[in-house]
């Protein structure tokens, strides 16, 4: 087997279980559910995915995806990718001997950092 042949094995049997609690409680929910699994997530591509998405019978209303990873530790709630930018952090120069703090770029941007 190739890797990540059976990483995600536990998420794909996991979800079939909440589907089917969800089915017997059918009637007390709206709205509907639908599964997919992606064979083409360990390319990058997420061919499945993409095609399910953007095909010409797209679902339009979608207001939540879950995807499945393994790990026994925690449930990660977020989203995949990343957001790059570019930050400048303005201050005073000062000497680390001097009498008085000034308001230094670096120590600003640590506590930007801090507060991320």
């Amino acid at each position: 087997m190739g890797e990540g042949a059976a990483d995600s094995k536990a998420g794909a049997a996991i979800f079939y279980h909440v589907l089917a609690r969800l089915r017997r409680q059918a009637d007390e929910l709206r709205g509907t559910v639908s599964l997919l699994l992606d064979a083409d997530e360990h390319t990058g591509r997420f061919g499945g995915a993409r095609a399910y998405f953007t095909g010409p019978d797209a679902p339009t209303d979608v207001l939540g995806v879950m995807i499945g990873y393994p790990g026994l530790e925690h449930l990660i709630v977020g989203g995949r990718g990343g957001l790059r930018c570019r930050v400048a952090v303005h201050g005073v120069a000062g000497h680390s001997g001097g009498s008085t703090a000034t308001p230094n770029a670096i120590v600003k941007a640590a506590e930007l950092v801090d507060d991320l």
